[in-house]
């Protein structure tokens, strides 16, 4: 009888020390020789983070099992000849007393090695007889294929976009304003900078759903949401625009880490999804991640046991450390790596209002600029004179250095001739009159015309 379930895949981080002794199988001089591979356990759901940081879930792996039962259970791996039990017969769950050497949600290194795991793999797991394997990676069931897959994004080159991701093709007026202003390209780090209250989860939601029904046209596509740090009623709305797309096929995940849990568990999630961005990036996919929030995950690392904090502090209260660990290191890995695969992020940023200046709204003031290829920033207004979404032209924008530009001809064109009107109409001054020539002109056009 043959058992199925699905699970991910976590890994211990390697210290700078440990990096030049991991060592894959399909490197090694010898099969004889002992691989060199991080732990690596399986979680059957990152939900996991809610209840236990990532170093307890490595730390109490063998306390929990993937399957259980009457029965002892033992790893393996699958080859070409069939399901085999490893070398080693490491006990994966055993109905006995004695369980020293059961590993439980641990995998052993040999196998992790041969199947060339790393954190953020979906796997799916098989049991055939007593044998607890791994019968897929990331949905591939050939091990010759994905045995040669890279781990992350360390090999390849970064770019800029090489083409444009769509999510104004649908009709939406708010994002077809946007656009005009500020398109955004596969492989850019995009933010949505704001105050409290101006409409930065609304845009983000209706980003979400466009780049869904993208995903439903292009088998390339890879769309992972992750809610992290805000209120936790507004999760559901983008549970709710997944809702309507699931039974499609959509090729789509959502993670959540609201403000009511721990800043570890906040960190400790961002991380993951970071992770699994980055490998499915590089076998292959065009990957979008959205964050609501970006500067949240900032201000959760600065409060969670992860800073360094002899790193010194920024204005505003954060750790200098949380800026180079979120937004360099995680949030800085975006960019177009040749014509087959990108990694596109897409978040929103809190900015300071007039009178009211937070932590988060340091992640604006210290990095918007160095670290984004692409900016719309929106304005609360007080008023109903100007209409959901107000955006703030001037500091709208994507950068285009030479010979580097994703956008068509027919494209460039559009954008020029709606500056141009928002210029020569109304002049510089008055961005109230130019905004509302903006919003007239999507309204009268609200399709692309390229």
């Amino acid at each position: 009888m043959k058992k199925r379930l699905e699970g991910f895949i976590l890994q211990k981080e390697l210290t700078s020390l440990e990096k030049p002794l991991y060592k894959p199988a399909k490197n090694r001089r010898n099969s004889n020789e002992e691989p060199k591979y991080p732990a690596t356990v399986a979680i059957h759901d990152p939900s996991i983070f809610l209840e236990f940081s990532k170093p307890v879930i490595l730390t109490r792996s063998k306390e929990f099992a993937l399957v259980g039962g009457a029965d002892t259970y033992y790893w393996g791996i699958s080859t070409p000849d069939g399901v085999q039990l490893t070398p080693k017969k490491d006990i994966h769950y055993t109905n006995s007393k004695d369980r020293s050497g059961m590993r439980g949600l641990e995998i052993p290194e040999y196998v992790s090695a041969y199947y060339g795991l790393t954190e953020g793999d979906r796997v799916e797991f098989g049991i055939s007889e007593n044998i607890v394997f791994i019968k897929s990676v990331n949905g591939c069931e050939d091990p010759k294929v994905f045995r040669e897959w890279k781990p992350d994004l360390s090999e390849f080159q970064s770019d800029y976009p090489l083409e444009p991701l769509m999510i104004e093709k649908f009709g939406d007026f708010d994002l077809r304003v946007v656009t005009l202003m500020a398109p955004i390209g596969l492989g850019s780090s995009y933010w949505f900078i704001a105050p409290g209250g101006s409409g930065k989860t609304w845009i983000l939601v209706k980003v979400y759903d466009a780049c869904l029904k993208l995903s439903l046209e292009d088998e390339r596509l890879y769309i992972l949401m992750a809610y992290i740090g805000d209120r936790p009623e507004d999760a559901a709305q983008y549970r709710e625009v997944l809702e309507k797309y699931k039974d499609k096929g959509v090729r789509a995940e959502n993670y959540k880490a609201p403000w009511d849990t721990n800043p570890d568990t906040q960190v400790d999630l961002t991380g993951f999804v970071m992770k699994r961005a980055q490998r499915l990036t590089a076998i292959g996919y065009h990957v979008v991640v959205l964050f609501d929030a970006i500067s949240r995950t900032v201000a959760a690392h600065t409060a969670s046991h992860y800073a360094d904090k002899d790193s010194g502090m920024i204005s505003g209260g954060l750790y200098r450390d949380s800026i180079t660990e979120m937004i360099a290191k995680k949030f800085g890995t975006h960019g177009s790596y040749g014509a087959s695969r990108s990694l596109t992020i897409i978040g929103t940023v809190l900015s300071a209002s007039d009178n009211k200046k937070t932590s988060e709204s340091v992640v604006d003031q210290e990095t918007s600029d160095s670290s984004t290829t692409g900016i719309c920033r929106l304005v609360k207004i007080p008023t109903l004179q100007r209409p959901w979404i107000s955006v703030n032209e001037s500091e709208t924008y994507t950068r285009f250095p030479d010979g580097r530009d994703f956008r068509s001809e027919d494209q460039r064109k559009e954008m020029e001739t709606v500056k141009k009107k928002m210029r020569e109409d109304v002049g510089s001054r008055d961005s109230s009159k130019a905004h509302e020539i903006l919003l007239k002109y999507a309204k009268d056009n609200p399709l692309p015309k390229y």
